[in-house]
């Protein structure tokens, strides 16, 4: 397993997710800037259900560990899903507060 994070993961600041959160709420007159605020929280969404997802996958399969039973060798499978999904819901969110942002 390796020790970084896929290549497309980015660090997710407050102030992203605040701009990213802001997205939902934000119209543009432009056509193709409202076609790409729409797309992205879109996005956005797909990946935090996603990532969600995953997560609660990985507490599932953590759980008999926790109470002592060792029902399987490691958990590299689900720590490189986390991983995946962490980057994309990074790029997602990332994305979104781009597409808020005042030009």
């Amino acid at each position: 397993m390796s020790e970084q994070l896929p290549s497309q993961a980015q660090v997710v600041t407050k102030r992203a997710l605040d701009l990213a959160a802001g997205a939902y709420f934000c119209h543009f007159g432009e056509p193709e800037r409202e076609a790409r605020r729409r797309g992205s929280i879109r996005a956005m969404q797909r990946s935090s259900r996603e990532f969600a997802q995953v997560l609660e996958q990985f507490a599932s399969r953590a759980a008999p560990h926790v109470r002592g039973e060792h029902a399987t060798a490691d958990m590299r499978a689900e720590v490189e899903a986390i991983a995946r999904a962490y980057a994309d819901w990074s790029f997602a969110v990332n994305a979104a507060a781009e597409a808020c942002r005042d030009d």
